[in-house]
């Protein structure tokens, strides 16, 4: 399937490295929906205009999580891929943190 007919989550996608997968998808024509807790960041980058929506998630809170793909699936019927850029605090191994640390971490 060309990526031009593909539907993307990116969380974490309103700066750095989330942010280049953005826009490096965008520009080979995905649709691609920014899921990001910082609205005033994800607005800008839904504002590039290329193929971006935004919809407001905090991947630390899974009813967040099930209105992100509820949205998505409303929206677009369909998910063809996610990718989860989220960064974690720095000094914060996720091998070793038990699931309450995870939850409660600050990403993105």
């Amino acid at each position: 399937m060309p990526l031009s007919e593909c539907v993307v989550i990116v969380t974490g996608g309103g700066a750095g490295i989330g942010l280049g997968i953005v826009e490096a998808a965008g520009a080979l024509g995905a649709h691609i929906v920014v899921a990001e807790k910082n609205v005033a960041l994800a607005e800008s980058v839904a504002a590039l205009g290329r193929n971006t929506d935004f919809i407001e998630t905090d991947v630390s809170d899974p009813d967040s999580i099930t209105r992100l793909f509820a949205s998505v699936d409303d929206r677009y019927g369909r998910l063809d891929g996610l990718v989860d850029w989220n960064g974690i605090p720095s000094g914060m191994v996720v091998a070793v943190m038990d699931y309450r640390a995870y939850r409660a971490a600050e990403c993105g």
